[in-house]
């Protein structure tokens, strides 16, 4: 009985490793950490140099060119715009892009159409930022992207629009809030946090700010990126991060 149980102690460990590569999906020569590097968890290899970026948006208050501005001193080879109010693109048409962030600021040409194509555009492969008012009850991001639970945040959000700034920090070594030191804003929304979502940060004002969903493919920002002027400390290091870590996953 003793040899035998000195056999159990001998093979345990290599069986155990057997399961955890099995349910890894890893082969025999990627390991654990090797699949966690290669989607990007914990920080991932892509910066904003591999990213080309699609910003799906509503142009009022010159939004586009202002958050063009912002985001293309970090590196992104490609910064392009699409009005959500005009027409919703194709699947083919965000196959070109790593990484998409959209917002709205009334109805987009399709709540539903919109909402599909980002479901099928992260089943894809690809990463979603999703910031105010997109999570906006009525004129957000409906269809299956809201219904399906892909993002960190619910699509139940009324808009405070009040001056706020960014207080408690769940997970300061998160590479989305690499560099993001403070935040200001006025307008915003406040959806409740989805089953889930992982919460970054709050907002001084008590609801959640920044979140990203488990997979890390999409991520949840109560804010406008346009924000008519208001917005103050770092969001450009804010958006980029979160573009960049939603494309690495």
């Amino acid at each position: 009985m003793k040899r035998r149980a000195n056999m159990w102690k001998m093979f345990l460990p290599a069986l155990l490793l057997g399961a955890l590569l099995l349910a890894t999906g890893c082969s025999e020569d990627e390991t654990v950490s090797d699949r966690v590097d290669s989607r990007g968890l914990g920080g991932g290899p892509v910066t904003p140099a591999d990213v080309n970026v699609l910003l799906l948006g509503q142009d009022d208050l010159s939004g586009f060119a202002f958050v063009q501005g912002y985001l293309t001193p970090f590196g992104f080879p490609v910064v392009d715009t699409y009005d959500n109010t005009i027409a919703t693109p194709t699947l083919a048409d965000l196959s070109a892009y790593q990484a998409v962030m959209v917002w709205t600021d009334g109805s987009p040409a399709s709540v539903t159409a919109l909402g599909d194509l980002l479901a099928d555009y992260v089943d894809a492969g690809g990463g979603v930022v999703v910031a105010t008012y997109g999570h906006a009850a009525g004129y957000g991001v409906g269809g299956t992207f809201a219904a399906g639970g892909y993002s960190p945040f619910n699509f139940d959000a009324v808009n405070p629009n009040t001056v706020t700034s960014m207080s408690t920090v769940y997970d300061a070594a998160h590479p989305i809030m690499a560099g993001v030191v403070s935040l200001g804003v006025r307008y915003r929304d406040n959806p409740t946090v989805a089953p889930d979502g992982i919460v970054l940060a709050d907002w001084a004002a008590g609801n959640a700010a920044i979140g990203v969903n488990a997979t890390g493919t999409v991520v949840g920002l109560a804010m406008s990126p346009v924000d008519g002027g208001n917005l103050t400390g770092n969001y450009p290091e804010l958006f980029s991060n979160a573009l960049t870590f939603t494309a690495s996953n």
